[in-house]
């Protein structure tokens, strides 16, 4: 495959793949802290919040996935974490 052609279908791939991250952005700079210190103080978290709070832990190289250590997680650095992510802030 040349590098042109392999340069076409990674463009074509991108351009379907654009706005989804653009809408994961735009949902990232709407979350407050507010909205993570209510998710904090449930006893458990949903299984949606678990499952999403365990792949966020685990991207960022923390094998830890227990409700305390999300909770802690999400005290310490939760939302200035998630906006600093290249995803989250267009690669600023």
């Amino acid at each position: 495959m040349s590098i042109n052609s392999r340069k076409g279908d990674v463009e074509s791939e991108l351009a379907v793949v654009a706005p989804i991250i653009e809408a994961a952005r735009l949902a990232v700079d709407q979350i407050k802290s507010d909205h993570l210190n209510e998710i904090r103080s449930l006893k458990a978290p949903p299984d949606a919040i678990r499952d999403v709070l365990e792949g966020v832990l685990k991207l960022m190289g923390q094998a830890d996935t227990s409700w305390n250590s999300m909770k802690k997680f999400l005290g310490n650095r939760g939302i200035k974490v998630l906006k600093s992510l290249p995803m989250c802030n267009g690669g600023r």
